[in-house]
């Protein structure tokens, strides 16, 4: 199975936003995203992806949001 998140921790859309230097804007951190989930969409083996990576799903940067509540975890398309 191929992966770049799962759901623990944060998100992949926060990740890089930790990751990546201050200096670098979203539209860059929005291709890097894309190019993570593309790696596993086009490698061999079976991808996995977390919800809503696609669509640059942030949970604010909390590792642990189980008992965080709705407005960390929603999921919602707009």
């Amino acid at each position: 199975v191929n992966y770049v998140s799962a759901h623990d921790n944060e998100t992949l859309f926060d990740i890089v936003s930790l990751k990546t230097p201050m200096d670098i804007g979203v539209a860059e951190r929005c291709r890097i995203n894309h190019l993570a989930t593309s790696v596993i969409a086009l490698s061999q083996g079976i991808p996995f992806f977390h919800s809503g990576d696609e669509i640059l799903r942030s949970k604010s940067l909390d590792r642990d949001s189980y008992n965080s509540g709705d407005w960390f975890n929603r999921y919602s398309v707009t």
